[in-house]
């Protein structure tokens, strides 16, 4: 039987990577607000997930993934301007 921290961190990866797949859906079609926004959103649930108890190994990735979305989403304000969403 897994663990409940298992499970909750599970879920929150799961949830983190529906979010990354709206944003790329969303940028890939030149929405860069929904896109900035949906980044952020994943970007906070893997943030939770390196809260949790993981392996060095899982935590450098899950910290290579987050850092990839966050430079995406100063990417993507940087072509929007000042107006852009912040996450």
């Amino acid at each position: 039987m897994a663990s409940p921290i298992y499970d909750s961190r599970k879920e929150l990866l799961s949830e983190a990577l529906h979010k990354a797949e709206n944003a790329v859906f969303f940028d890939d079609r030149g929405n860069y607000a929904d896109a900035i926004r949906a980044y952020g959103n994943s970007c906070a649930l893997l943030g939770q997930v390196m809260r949790t108890t993981l392996t060095s190994v899982d935590r450098a990735t899950v910290e290579t993934i987050r850092t990839s979305y966050i430079k995406r989403i100063y990417e993507l304000q940087g072509s929007l301007g000042p107006m852009s969403p912040r996450f």
